[in-house]
């Protein structure tokens, strides 16, 4: 990628496979075909298990318990959702941990910590995620199985030096946990505002529906926030696939149209004029020519004039040297216009809701 930035030469083709150059033109054109009107490469995400079994038992305690009679809605979705459960098992593609959580969902089987098989989890794990992780895997469990006994280790709930996604996570698990073992003086008013911040907004919190029905989980055993838990339950139904599954992550919309770029960056054609509100380097609608992408173009802007591409030229030459400091009334770098220059990059994709 730098040597062709920097105008070095590209490595020997004999060092890659012959059908390579082929098989790459194949992959862009179908990536370029995928690419929507509004410049977006979108990819829905398929169910899991996992996610499908959260979304089952939270149903089941918010939707079915006494006090909270079951809407025609909430009986469809989970109807829906042990249905693609009991698909799953009956194929054979459920094993391990999601194996014996889905067989506690579908028939309130009891669950014990030798069943759960954690050491399958941690012994892939890096050492300082073992603690955490079989926090995690327990949390779960006790999510599905309020007769399950987990385990309590203060350790693995540090949010020192994790993500926020890890943090969040870390803390749903803490929460629920902390109920199961009758450690509830350990929830602290932190905790409570830190899951409570992922909730009252119209999508899910960093499109992790993971994360999210878990918060609902831990949210679930706190007074006061039926309300919170119901809201959030009908927002993760929003994203139940046609299956009845639901997803790890509500899409890749974002993942997908950032990445989208690089096989036009690593591989012509290259389009270096710009139409509308996208470069057409993205949008295919000016003749293709070689040269750099944009992203190598923002690096060389104050040297490069504009490509004869251009309809119109964005830039006017700058006058910021004067001839009695050496130089000429017309220097040779070149200042861009703001004013009706479209942007960079393609118009971001709407927010998932």
């Amino acid at each position: 990628m730098r040597t062709r930035d920097t105008g070095g030469g590209l490595w020997p083709a004999e060092l890659f496979p012959p059908r390579l150059e082929r098989t790459g033109r194949r992959l862009v054109s179908a990536l370029a075909a995928g690419v929507g009107a509004d410049g977006a490469v979108r990819e829905p995400c398929g169910s899991r298990v996992l996610e499908s079994v959260l979304t089952a038992a939270l149903l089941e305690r918010t939707g079915v318990s006494p006090g909270h009679p079951p809407g025609g809605a909430a009986r469809d979705a989970g109807a829906a959702v042990r249905g693609f459960l009991r698909s799953r098992t009956a194929a054979g593609a459920v094993e391990g941990v999601e194996g014996v959580l889905a067989g506690a969902v579908l028939d309130r089987r009891a669950l014990a910590p030798a069943d759960l098989g954690v050491d399958e989890v941690t012994g892939t794990a890096p050492d300082f995620t073992v603690v955490r992780k079989r926090a995690l895997v327990h949390a779960f469990a006790a999510a599905v199985d309020e007769r399950f006994l987990p385990c309590w280790d203060e350790a693995a709930f540090s949010p020192a030096g994790l993500h926020s996604w890890a943090a969040v996570q870390v803390t749903a698990s803490k929460v629920i946990l902390a109920k199961a073992t009758g450690n509830t003086a350990r929830i602290s008013d932190e905790d409570v505002r830190l899951l409570l911040d992922t909730q009252g907004r119209p999508h899910l919190w960093e499109g992790n529906v993971l994360i999210h029905l878990s918060v609902l989980h831990a949210l679930s055993g706190l007074p006061g926030t039926g309300r919170t838990v119901r809201e959030g339950l009908r927002r993760a139904l929003a994203h139940q696939r046609p299956d009845g599954g639901l997803p790890f992550v509500t899409d890749t919309d974002t993942w997908c149209t950032a990445t989208a770029g690089s096989p036009w960056r690593l591989r012509g054609p290259r389009r270096r004029c710009w139409t509308g509100s996208r470069p057409t380097w993205w949008s295919g609608s000016c003749r293709a020519v070689a040269g750099p992408t944009p992203i190598s173009r923002a690096r060389r802007m104050s040297t490069t004039p504009p490509s004869p591409c251009s309809s119109s030229t964005p830039w006017t030459p700058c006058a910021s040297r004067s001839p009695s400091h050496g130089g000429s009334a017309r220097c040779s770098r070149w200042r861009r216009r703001t004013a009706g220059f479209p942007p960079m990059w393609p118009v971001r994709p709407p927010k998932p809701v």
